[in-house]
């Protein structure tokens, strides 16, 4: 008789525990309703991008910054799991020690995930986004 009380109690607990957990929000970004990827290509057939940083706003409201240094260099790469949205401005520095800066607006919204930026567009030396 114990054992079958216990074994009750035990399954009412996991199945509350399973009801609770199943109504938990869960805060994330969910695919162009509160921010946007970023793929970042070099705009010209020059030399390949050595290093990137990115700074504005994420998904949260939050400021930040990503940067990374490639070796070898790399002639794109796709910021993927960082959610950008507002004025963002990225620097980088191309394999032959070009550099370079630009800002542009990341709309919160959209039919996609992605925009793509073109960085050390000449002459000018700015990116082009899109």
């Amino acid at each position: 008789m114990r054992k079958v009380i216990l074994s009750r109690l035990i399954l009412a607990v996991v199945i509350s525990a399973l009801l609770v957990i199943s109504f938990v929000p869960v805060d994330t970004a969910s695919a162009a309703s509160n921010g946007q990827q970023l793929i970042f290509y070099r705009y010209s057939n020059g030399s390949y991008i050595s290093w990137l940083q990115v700074s504005g706003t994420n998904q949260y409201g939050s400021r930040v910054t990503w940067s990374r240094s490639f070796s070898p260099a790399v002639s794109n790469h796709s910021l993927a799991n960082w959610w950008w949205k507002g004025y963002t401005t990225v620097s980088w520095r191309l394999a032959n020690g070009r550099t370079g800066s630009c800002s542009f607006y990341v709309p919160v919204s959209q039919p996609s995930n992605w925009n793509q930026v073109g960085v050390d567009r000449q002459p000018g030396n700015t990116c082009w986004f899109s």
